[in-house]
């Protein structure tokens, strides 16, 4: 950021007088677009709030890309008509929050906890940019949650069903969790 210097006694644009001070102004050369993360207004939002918000304010392509990697079952209730509102429009080419919620309202997934949901997310500091990190560290949660089920579903499912019912628990269990491996490691490629 470059600063601007003011003459004691001269008037900025809207005509107040200045006290001399240097002024912070905005340097054209910088590039926010690459950033990580912009500070949150609020509360710190999750990862999976985070990628959210991100998707909100990325590009169509960068939009398309995610969909393409992450699991829509690893978001809430509340974030997945965000999502799937999102991704929709990226295929049609537009992205932006005032979009998404016109498009909610127009599926019939738009709600008031929704709505709230989006305005924070609006803020949340997500970036288009991180899309592939957080895509990652999205499903690996989420990978790390679903192993964590599972290993009690099995535990329950040993001392009281029978035997082939146990190990259809198994089996389907074992089925999801390899496939949330799978989409880890896509998104982990795709961010390195």
């Amino acid at each position: 950021m470059s600063e601007q210097k003011m003459t004691p006694g001269a008037s900025d644009a809207e005509g107040q007088e200045t006290t001399g001070k240097s002024l912070p102004s905005i340097d054209s050369g910088s590039d926010v677009s690459r950033a990580s993360q912009l500070p949150p207004a609020g509360p710190r939002p999750s990862t999976a709030e985070l990628f959210v918000s991100g998707l909100l304010w990325a590009s169509p392509e960068q939009a398309l890309a995610a969909c393409r990697t992450i699991d829509k079952e690893a978001f809430t209730e509340l974030l997945r008509p965000i999502v799937a509102a999102c991704f929709a429009l990226a295929a049609e080419g537009y992205s932006g929050p005032e979009l998404v919620l016109d498009y909610m309202r127009r599926e019939g997934t738009f709600s008031d906890a929704v709505r709230r949901h989006l305005d924070a997310l609006v803020v949340a500091g997500g970036t288009g940019h991180a899309l592939p990190q957080l895509a990652a560290a999205v499903l690996a949660d989420t990978f790390r949650e679903r192993a964590e089920a599972y290993g009690r579903a099995i535990a329950e499912a040993a001392e009281t069903e029978a035997e082939g019912d146990l190990w259809g628990t198994i089996t389907t269990g074992g089925a999801r969790l390899r496939k949330t491996w799978e989409s880890l490691q896509t998104a982990r490629r795709w961010a390195a």
